[in-house]
């Protein structure tokens, strides 16, 4: 089921960069900028945020491992013990920190449950709320952000067993775009891709993985610029080249500038990155940020203490304009709050990115 949501409508980071960009037109903190440039009348600036749902629940039907109910309470209980609500709140607190106009947001899960089990494999029906992320988040954000555009990805329901417990666990995945007060939303649309990855389960259930991507066109002042996120396939490399193919042929030329989020499971060399990058440019690789930027993937748990950031997946791609800084966040160890048990968890398995783009 496809969902699409719209609506219109110290010195902080964005101030200083608002005042830079003016002051020095193609130049920031000294750095020369890379891109066409010559129309541009932003800057605009953008997030990604993967927000992980706590557990790699997701991996029971991306992997094709059997649906065991003890491994599947195994994972809820993992999720359940990753401080969802904290994790949450430290994500928001990203968001306002940083002030983007437009936030790609991926794995905003809707965790329902059911008491006892009636699992019989047909549709989803579990209908009481564990973990709103969008709510929460919404919530958080304090009115300062709205929904522009959403798709629903996955609804899968589990069996579940532990703790003498039997329950099903019924995960809702969502990725959604979020906009800035003020940012008036034109138009929307919302799809799953063609392509996707299918599964025999262990019990010999056809498990589905549908992925899909979400669009807003929008205006802020007097530009206006389409604005896309998407999550693509992580278990095939040969479908998440396809989802990329059909992202790129849907999208065509908008006509307006377009920024493109999202988690691409995909780092520079992969061919999924070479196709987007003909027709995108890579907002990290333009500004010159100086290092590599990895932004995958911590611990399942996020229990560990050290980072675990190997490999630059998440991204803010775009078309017409250039990119005046990039930068990833949640990822310093310092960004890690507390579980409530007296350790200490990462945000997210992933790190965001954040771009100021000139359009």
């Amino acid at each position: 089921m496809d969902t699409t949501h719209s609506t219109t409508g110290g010195t902080s980071r964005r101030a200083l960069l608002r005042g830079s960009a003016a002051a020095c037109g193609l130049l920031l903190g000294g750095r020369t900028l890379v891109g066409v440039g010559s129309g541009a009348t932003g800057p605009v600036t953008a997030m990604t945020r993967n927000c992980y749902v706590g557990t790699d629940l997701f991996r029971l039907f991306e992997s094709g491992l059997d649906l065991d109910p003890r491994r599947v309470y195994e994972r809820y209980a993992e999720l359940s013990a990753s401080a969802v609500e904290t994790r949450l709140a430290a994500i928001a607190a990203e968001i306002l920190a940083n002030g983007p106009s437009v936030v790609g947001l991926q794995e905003v899960a809707l965790v329902r449950t059911q008491e006892p089990s009636d699992h019989a494999g047909g549709d989803p029906n579990a209908s009481r709320v564990d973990y709103d992320f969008l709510a929460s988040l919404e919530a958080r954000l304090g009115g300062e952000y709205h929904v522009a555009a959403s798709v629903v990805t996955a609804d899968e329901e589990f069996p579940a067993e532990g703790e003498g417990r039997r329950l099903d666990v019924r995960l809702t995945d969502r990725d959604v775009l979020l906009v800035r007060r003020g940012v008036d939303v034109r138009a929307t649309d919302a799809r799953r891709y063609r392509y996707r990855l299918s599964f025999r389960a262990g019990d010999g259930t056809l498990v589905t993985v549908h992925r899909g991507y979400c669009l807003a066109r929008l205006q802020s002042g007097g530009l206006r610029f389409t604005a896309v996120n998407t999550h693509l396939e992580a278990a095939s490399a040969v479908v998440r080249y396809l989802q990329a193919y059909e992202l790129r042929r849907d999208l065509g030329s908008t006509g307006d500038p377009t920024i493109l989020l999202g988690d691409f499971n995909a780092p520079p060399g992969d061919a999924t990155y070479g196709l987007l990058t003909r027709s995108y440019r890579d907002a990290w690789a333009d500004a010159d940020s100086g290092t590599p930027g990895p932004t995958c993937c911590q611990a399942a748990d996020l229990r560990n203490e050290e980072s675990l950031l190997s490999r630059r997946v998440d991204g803010v791609f775009y078309r017409a304009g250039d990119a005046r800084e990039a930068a990833r966040v949640g990822s310093r160890t310092s960004d890690r709050v507390a579980a409530g048990d007296g350790t200490r968890v990462w945000p997210s398995d992933h790190a965001g990115v954040v771009a100021t783009l000139g359009l």
